[in-house]
């Protein structure tokens, strides 16, 4: 299949988002990095992927969206609910620019919407990128990422400056917006207890049920992790608690991803793959967490033949 006919170009730090039965491919950035032309491309069109069909649909061109597109196109905070897909932050097209603002992309009239300025200005986040947003009882939660101050710090929050760099680095701040009520839009500050995660950027933050997510990995000052922490919401009140190492655990990594089995069901699991190793190279593998057994349990790929043919499995 050809570019034309629906096919994506190759990227990475792009946003792809499951709603029904379809996934969204939005944004991101290519290794063409000479061709300004190319990643204007990329970012004002829509891929989207039909499950059923299995198939890519036709291009959709969504460049004319005004001002309301998020600037940000590449390794911004996304996640999606109902036919809905928030965005937040994210890097510029060029440069190390990075922004604070909350987009949603509606995939029935396949057109953005800018959440307006909070009225709180003092709650609002830093501008950045690498954070990953969940949503519970209709609050959309920010923690971290990487970025550049933009005033005062959040209250019993930290920011550690990358080494060598006086302008960016990362923060462990925290965040509330009530995507429901848009008439009077606010961040507000989380009040957070337990083992506040240190400042840190691109890790995974994976809702396992209607209250707690999973929080594993991250780039952090000191360099990559392989932390595990449970992240539970109460109202306004978040509660992180550190996971315990013991037995097989993961190599410390960053830029992985991660997917829930069993949400909101006796034993959910968390499945998380790839990622950067603390020399940058690219990982692999693939682990399974049981989440409240705190076990993790590494997958072994194999093949064999059999009458001419191929077959390979996964086995945990």
């Amino acid at each position: 299949m050809g570019e034309s006919e629906g096919e994506p170009s190759a990227r990475f730090n792009h946003i792809l988002a499951p709603v029904g039965g379809k996934s969204y491919l939005l944004g991101g950035e290519t290794d063409k990095f000479e061709e300004v032309y190319e990643r204007n491309r990329i970012a004002g069109v829509l891929r989207i992927f039909d499950h059923s069909a299995k198939q890519w649909e036709a291009d959709h061109d969504i460049s004319k969206s005004g001002n309301e597109k998020p600037p940000g196109v590449r390794t911004g905070g996304f996640v999606s609910r109902e036919k809905f897909i928030y965005s937040f932050g994210g890097r510029a097209d060029t440069g190390f620019g990075r922004y604070n603002t909350l987009h949603k992309f509606d995939t029935e009239r396949m057109e953005w919407i800018a959440f307006p300025p909070s009225v709180n200005t003092a709650e609002t986040p830093i501008r950045k990128a690498g954070c990953e947003p969940v949503i519970i009882d209709d609050k959309l939660c920010l923690f971290g990422g990487y970025g550049t101050p933009n005033g005062p710090l959040q209250p019993d929050s930290c920011f550690d400056y990358d080494e060598g760099l006086y302008d960016r680095g990362n923060t462990n701040e925290f965040h509330l917006y009530s995507i429901k009520n848009v008439a009077v839009p606010y961040w507000i500050s989380g009040k957070v207890s337990g083992d506040r995660p240190p400042p840190c950027s691109y890790y995974t933050l994976t809702l396992v049920d209607t209250r707690r997510a999973v929080m594993f990995g991250g780039y952090t000052k000191t360099g990559r992790v392989n932390d595990v922490y449970i992240m539970t919401l109460d109202g306004i009140n978040v509660n992180f608690k550190k996971m315990r190492k013991y037995g097989l655990w993961p190599k410390k990594r960053s830029s992985h991803a991660a997917c829930v089995l069993n949400y909101d069901q006796e034993f959910p699991q968390l499945l998380m793959t790839g990622g950067l190793d603390e020399n940058i190279q690219a990982l692999g593998d693939l682990w399974l967490l049981s989440v409240d057994l705190g076990i993790w349990i590494k997958a072994y790929f194999f093949c064999v033949s059999y009458i001419g043919l191929v077959h390979c499995a996964i086995m945990f």
